[in-house]
Order: C-alpha cells, then sequence, then structure tokens
C-alpha cells in the first residue's frame, strides 16, 4: 500500500459558543494531496469537538463520517451518521 503524501494546514473551524454565535478555532491538519480524501479528514476532524472550553460541539458526540464525495463540478457531499443523528435527533437551528 503506497503512503500519500500529507501536508499540514491550518484549518478553521467554527463552533457554537455560549452567546449561540459561531466561534473558531484553528488548529493544524496532516492533510493528503487528494481533495476527497482530504475533505474526510478535515470532517473527522471536526467532529472530534473544540478544543477550546467555550465552545460546543456542533453535532452529537456519536457521529461518525459514513462518506465523503467531492464531485466533478466542485460540490462536496459529505454523509454523516451515527445512532442519535440516525434515530431521529431533535433540534433546530439558530
Amino acid at each position: 500500500m503506497a503512503h500519500q503524501k500529507l501536508t499540514n494546514r491550518d484549518i478553521t473551524f467554527f463552533y457554537e459558543n455560549s452567546a449561540l454565535v459561531l466561534g473558531r478555532e484553528n488548529r493544524p491538519v496532516a492533510l493528503p494531496e487528494n481533495d476527497s480524501a482530504a475533505i474526510a479528514t478535515v470532517v473527522r476532524e471536526w467532529l472530534k469537538g473544540p478544543r477550546t472550553p467555550t465552545l460546543a460541539r456542533s453535532l452529537p458526540p456519536d457521529t461518525i463520517l459514513r462518506g465523503a464525495y467531492l464531485l466533478p463540478e466542485g460540490n462536496a457531499i459529505v454523509d454523516l451518521g451515527g445512532p442519535t443523528l440516525v434515530s431521529g435527533w431533535q433540534t433546530g437551528s439558530n
């Protein structure tokens, strides 16, 4: 199995803060050169939740990435799952 070259990049993630607005958090992420693989890597890192104590995770902690796809025209599709989402997560939007 060939190893894919990784490049560290600073990625900005957004999570909700106590004022119900988005707060930003920057962190370095080792990304593969392949754009489709990079999308999956970024989403998995985002799903880990914030490192900053004043920020809250955006999705339930049992959320998993089932797939990430990059379409030819540049749109990305992210398929999320996990027990809470599958059972009908009761939430709204702000």
